[in-house]
């Protein structure tokens, strides 16, 4: 994901997706962003090539979740209930997250705003 002046643009390719089920209606792969407010998006189709595909799509929406979901045809409006793969926060372990008290007492001289002079 690339966020570009008012649109952010997606380029994905997938491996190991499972084989498209024309028996079981759900042979298309829609990827699907999901508002914080929860409304949802459909950004198209994946493009197949067997289990590998390819995923290159725009989207107005700043922030999001993308999910993809199996469903009956690609033009749907809604998510179906056959959720494929969503994307997940990464935890950062506690080591490598960054204290903001060490942050403050690293500066070697107290930040002063413009026109502040010490009283020394």
């Amino acid at each position: 994901m690339e966020s570009k002046q008012g649109y952010i643009e997606i380029e994905v390719e997938f491996r190991n997706l499972p084989e498209a089920t024309v028996r079981c209606r759900v042979s298309h792969l829609c990827p699907m962003a999901i508002t914080p407010e929860g409304r949802t998006s459909n950004l198209g189709e994946i493009l197949r090539n067997g289990t590998s595909g390819k995923l290159d799509v725009t989207t107005e929406l700043q922030a999001f979740g993308l999910l993809v979901t199996a469903e009956p045809y690609f033009a749907v409006s809604r998510p179906s209930d056959v959720v494929v793969m969503e994307n997940v926060v990464a935890q950062i372990p506690r080591e490598n997250r960054i204290d903001r008290r060490q942050v403050r007492t690293a500066a070697k001289r107290p930040v002063r705003a413009p026109g502040e002079h010490s009283q020394t």
